[in-house]
């Protein structure tokens, strides 16, 4: 039968205060085949081994994103579904800023210190997001 599912979006908008960066989520998946997982680590809760609950739980990670009764869900979730607003610093939950920029670099030089800002223009390229 016909899947229902429609597939990864082609290009993902994030907007930023120094430039909105325009991802080819498509071509990274198509293209370069990368796994889902390779980014989106929520992907991977499904293998999680157990027990993981207390973990978790001091997270403030809300099991129903994966879990559905008996149904496990593995697509890739936003940060907040799981991990909410906690601000618990023992769980070293990273900021999506962070998060993309340490997804990104596995594969593409962005710099660091000083030199990272000399490079932000080659991805912070649209407009920019208000204050």
């Amino acid at each position: 039968g016909a899947s229902s599912d429609p597939g990864p979006p082609g290009e993902v908008a994030f907007p930023s205060v120094v430039g909105e960066v325009t991802f080819p989520h498509a071509f990274h998946v198509d293209e370069l085949e990368i796994a889902c997982e390779d980014c989106h680590h929520p992907a991977e809760a499904g293998r999680l081994e157990t027990p993981h609950p207390e973990y978790l739980a001091e997270c403030g990670v809300d099991c129903a994103a994966c879990h559905r009764g008996e149904e496990v869900v593995v697509t890739p979730q936003k940060c907040g579904v799981c991990h909410g607003t906690s601000t618990l610093q023992d769980c070293e939950r990273l900021s999506s800023k962070v998060a993309l920029h340490r997804s990104c670099s596995g594969c593409h030089e962005i710099g660091t210190g000083t030199t990272a800002s000399q490079n932000c223009g080659n991805c912070h390229s649209g407009p920019r997001r208000p204050l």
